[in-house]
């Protein structure tokens, strides 16, 4: 399809779906001011109840020195189509060692994300040339699947979604619809610099492939077509793996892991960090993690640390947090028991609920409980024991791993321990089987 048919089905697409706003990343550049200009055509077509609410948004990365014009230009050519446009400043000059478009790129799409609303639709106006440069820069790379499905059409960015609806549009087809209207554009200096390994691979390298192979924007971007579908195979894959290795909501049982072929679990891992926030780690980096956590020697407790992100191996379970939860000073607070209380910035926080036969005896309900941390010697009974057991071989019995057990919130009553949230109740201070109860759980999701 061409730009007009592709905006079209675009156009019908958002409205279907329901999106209330799109705003359009517009820098003045040849791309985006045909992606502006066209969207505002098409959409001025459709009848008053069909159309949407369009706006633009400048970038000011304050990296070259016209940025502040090209920020007038676009808003004068904004009000000429009279809709409404916003510049946002961003400090964006890259430090020494750092990779200056990267750094414009995470400064942009974060100050563009701050500003859409649920239902907005960031339309950006990268095309098939920008997807086959990003192909080749990515295999270059060495990158894995993730990497090479290039740019994706759409996905989620801060309350709204992101989308390039030009991915199999050429460059040569928008600089001829550029032309064939007489529209006028900004040319950034910076798009010269061959220094810049995209304006290498745009200058030099794809031509030379051109010269040979016509169609190779084309077949580079279909190549990465089909890298997403793969990426999203290998998704829905990793995602039923993890459910069934996946406890609670921040550990992995090995055992589980080891049931699945190696290539699987290299899959699973790598969902897994990308899930929590993390880079994916490559394949060097995971056959450390194998080999120093998770194949380690049951009773070790190893842990591995790499960009920002802790890996540790207790048991047969396998963690990952940002960092380490800090051991806090001795700490007590006052509780009533009826509502959630937060511990500790590193550690967590216990909810309550009631059920029967279950947990501490209602009597204790908005009673002054003391929720305090272990001062050590701690001696207690389960209500399931039959005996008094050191509290510290009942964190081991219970599973809780060494780097919690200090600051594991115990709750008191008139200076008896009654119960540790998320594992028992003591016995003496437990509800009959014929009454409600304050069950106590533990929610350590913030920690991780």
């Amino acid at each position: 399809m061409n730009i007009k048919d592709t905006l079209s089905a675009f156009l019908q697409k958002a409205k279907s779906a329901g999106c209330e706003r799109l705003v359009i990343a517009y820098s003045g550049g040849l791309d985006s001011h045909v992606l502006l200009a066209q969207l505002i055509e098409i959409n001025a077509k459709n009848p008053p109840v069909d159309q949407l609410p369009i706006s633009a948004i400048y970038i000011n990365h304050n990296i070259q020195p016209a940025s502040t014009d090209w920020g007038d230009h676009c808003q004068s050519i904004c009000e000429t189509f009279s809709i409404s446009f916003e510049v946002i400043n961003v400090q964006a000059l890259a430090s020494k060692g750092e990779n200056q478009e990267q750094k414009a790129r995470e400064h942009r799409y974060r100050a563009l994300a701050a500003k859409l609303e649920s239902n907005h639709w960031l339309i950006t106006a990268q095309h098939q040339n920008d997807q086959a440069e990003t192909l080749l820069l990515q295999l270059l790379r060495g990158s894995g699947v993730d990497g090479l499905a290039a740019m994706p059409a759409q996905r989620v960015l801060g309350r709204g979604q992101h989308h390039r609806p030009l991915l199999n549009i050429s460059q040569q087809e928008i600089q001829e619809y550029a032309l064939n209207n007489h529209l006028s554009w900004i040319e950034d200096p910076s798009n010269q610099d061959e220094q810049n390994r995209r304006n290498y691979l745009r200058a030099r390298i794809i031509p030379a492939l051109q010269s040979l192979w016509p169609e190779t924007t084309k077949q580079l971007s279909r190549s990465a077509s089909w890298m997403a579908e793969t990426q999203q195979l290998m998704t829905d894959i990793a995602q039923t793996d993890l459910d069934l290795c996946l406890e609670g909501e921040e550990k992995i049982n090995i055992l589980e892991l080891n049931k699945l072929k190696f290539s699987r679990q290299k899959n699973l891992l790598r969902y897994w960090f990308h899930q929590r926030g993390f880079n994916r780690p490559g394949e060097d980096k995971l056959n450390i993690i194998f080999e120093q956590v998770i194949n380690s020697a049951t009773d070790s407790n190893p842990e591995l640390n790499w960009q920002g992100c802790l890996i540790r191996r207790y048991q047969q379970y396998l963690y990952l947090y940002r960092d380490l939860p800090k051991k806090q000073k001795s700490w007590q607070v006052e509780w009533d028991g009826l509502s959630s209380l937060t511990i500790a910035k590193h550690w967590g926080s216990i909810s309550v609920a009631e059920e029967l036969g279950k947990g501490l005896s209602l009597k204790y309900k908005g009673a002054d409980l003391q929720v305090q941390s272990r001062k050590g010697g701690e001696i207690c009974q389960p209500v399931e024991r039959d005996h008094q057991r050191a509290l510290k071989k009942l964190f081991h019995e219970y599973s809780v791993p060494p780097w919690y057990r200090d600051d594991w919130p115990l709750i008191y009553c008139d200076q008896q321990l009654v119960a540790v949230p998320g594992l028992f109740v003591c016995k003496g201070y437990e509800a009959s089987p014929d009454e409600k109860g304050l069950v106590f759980s533990v929610d350590q999701t913030n920690v991780c």
